[in-house]
């Protein structure tokens, strides 16, 4: 099992908040700079509409109007006003009072107008404006009615409200209301129109799109008459904000940093008087506005992450991997020292007590095989501890490579003639590669040197090199064992060794596959191993270059 760098987590979850901490920094910060610039055009239109509402309601109190009157015309100031600023993000509340009484507040409202029809002179027919009535829809309707209502309305811009009852003050006391529209295409009931004025509209057909019937209760009122038509449009989204009397109780509550207020409370008749309160939320409009640009900074951090994730996963697994493999690396040289020193510890004991000459020559040549042995993993584990720290800078020059894998086949030919093994090599000459020679000898040699220590006795080494198109193909062949797929994918690591089925077979530290990766690794040469039918071939692809 591979160890794991052990602060490995601890700076992913440092990383990560650093990150995190970086992703909010930067939404608070975009979201705070917008705020405030919106804060600060916020505060002037609010400044200036309170001002503007302040001069109308003081208009309509000095109008001398009975306070009724009054009362309706700074209701309907106030609600035509509400209509415009909701769309500029801003809120409004009111309520009217009549000796400190609330007889009005904001919500769903209807105003109508009420005419008495009489000729001019000309004989025509002439209105005049008697009486204005509002119709509180909150007090009579459920929420999904007046949604119903409000649906019709955004659909139907030419919808009129048509209500009958009784009227008992400023107040309509409705019962039935009905919603039309003056179209003769449209889908719904047809409606006949007893409405004076809806009459004069030289409109054929109504259609009615919504209707309920109300029990009201209300006796000894004055019944509506038919001359009326809506004053302006009917006001549908209902506000949360009340105003209660005691202003400063209010703005202390539900003032803040983040938001704009402006209220106040202007007399409008003699008894009367209406109260105000202007309420803007700078920060809401700006994450409103932002949307995109949270997207734009949500979809950057998490690519960020990804990406210095991915680069420190990369770091991790190379740096966890090369100290696998040297503590592998170390425990195969370990295991592989201990049979040479055993065997030279045993001879040299042997070796004081023999009295045979010719004995004592062959302990002493077995002392000095393995001691050769020692030195060429100590050798090997050197060259491959220098490739990993140091690196290796390549001398590139152009090699005729069959006549170069002849020359190190003639190196290694007292080896393979003393097993009695037959070596081929086959390629077309003028075959050039570019490459560092003294790595393409130590990538032969190896190879060559490996497949004659796994070949059997009496068997074969096949050495082919090919061209096909801008590549050569480096093939090395021998019909010794094959092996497992389990070991197979890890004979380049330092520490895999093939397992010896043969005790007599010649022994290997495994580091020769090792160099050999390295050195093809450098040249960014590919390289595998693939087991035949009988016997395993590795196999190199090289650029091939074209010699004038």
């Amino acid at each position: 099992m591979r160890s794991k760098t052990p602060y490995k987590k601890r700076l992913y979850a440092l990383i990560g908040g650093i990150l995190l901490l970086c992703f909010f920094v930067s939404i608070a910060g975009v979201t705070m700079l917008n705020e405030r610039g919106i804060q600060r055009d916020m505060k002037t239109h609010l400044e200036k509409l309170e001002r503007n509402s302040k001069k109308k309601l003081n208009t309509i109190a000095s109008s001398y109007l009975p306070d009724k009157e009054s009362t309706y015309a700074a209701a309907l100031e106030m609600s035509q006003l509400y209509d415009t600023v909701q769309q500029q993000g801003v809120q409004l509340s009111y309520r009217c009072f009549e000796k400190k009484k609330n007889v009005l507040k904001s919500g769903n409202l209807v105003f109508f107008h009420y005419y008495d029809s009489f000729r001019d002179e000309d004989g025509d027919v002439v209105y005049e404006e008697i009486q204005q009535i509002i119709l509180q829809l909150d007090a009579y309707l459920s929420k999904e009615e007046i949604a119903k209502i409000r649906k019709i309305y955004e659909t139907n811009k030419d919808s009129v409200i048509v209500a009958e009852g009784r009227i008992k003050g400023i107040f309509l006391i409705p019962e039935q209301i009905q919603v039309v529209i003056p179209a003769s295409n449209h889908k719904g009931k047809r409606w006949k129109s007893k409405n004076t004025i809806l009459n004069e509209q030289n409109t054929r057909e109504y259609r009615l799109l919504y209707e309920k019937n109300i029990n009201s209760g209300e006796k000894g009122t004055k019944k509506t008459p038919s001359s009326v038509t809506l004053s302006s449009e009917a006001y549908f989204e209902k506000q949360s904000m009340q105003v209660v009397s005691k202003q400063k109780n209010v703005t202390e509550k539900r003032k803040n940093r983040f938001e704009v207020v402006y209220y106040g409370t202007i007399k409008t008749g003699t008894n009367t008087s209406l109260s105000y309160y202007f309420f803007g939320n700078p920060l809401k409009i700006s994450i409103q506005q932002l949307w995109l640009i949270y997207i734009v900074l949500i979809v950057f951090y998490v690519v960020a992450a990804g990406i210095v994730y991915s680069l420190m996963h990369l770091i991790f697994s190379k740096q966890e991997k090369w100290n696998w493999n040297q503590k592998m690396l170390t425990r195969a040289i370990a295991h592989e020292l201990k049979t040479p020193i055993s065997i030279i510890q045993g001879y040299c004991e042997g070796f004081q007590y023999q009295k045979d000459t010719q004995r004592k020559q062959e302990y002493l040549e077995t002392i000095a095989r393995e001691t050769t042995e020692m030195n060429q993993l100590v050798l090997d584990m050197l060259e491959v501890s220098k490739l990993e720290t140091e690196g290796y800078e390549l001398d590139r020059e152009e090699i005729q490579l069959v006549e170069f894998v002849q020359a190190v086949v003639k190196q290694y030919k007292a080896l393979y003639m003393e097993k009695d093994i037959t070596v081929q090599v086959e390629g077309k000459e003028n075959c050039f590669i570019n490459g560092d020679l003294t790595c393409i000898h130590k990538v032969v040699s190896n190879l060559f040197g490996n497949a004659i220590k796994h070949a059997p006795e009496h068997g074969l080494v096949k050495i082919t090199i090919q061209e096909e198109k801008e590549w050569v193909y480096l093939r090395i062949y021998n019909n010794g064992p094959t092996i497992p797929e389990h070991i197979r994918e890890h004979i380049w690591d330092g520490y895999q060794q093939v397992q010896k089925t043969n005790k007599n077979r010649i022994r290997s530290t495994g580091l020769g596959l090792t160099i050999v990766k390295y050195m093809l690794d450098l040249h960014k040469y590919k390289y595998g191993c693939v087991n035949k039918e009988i016997g395993v071939e590795f196999w190199v692809k090289m650029k091939r270059i074209h010699m004038q």
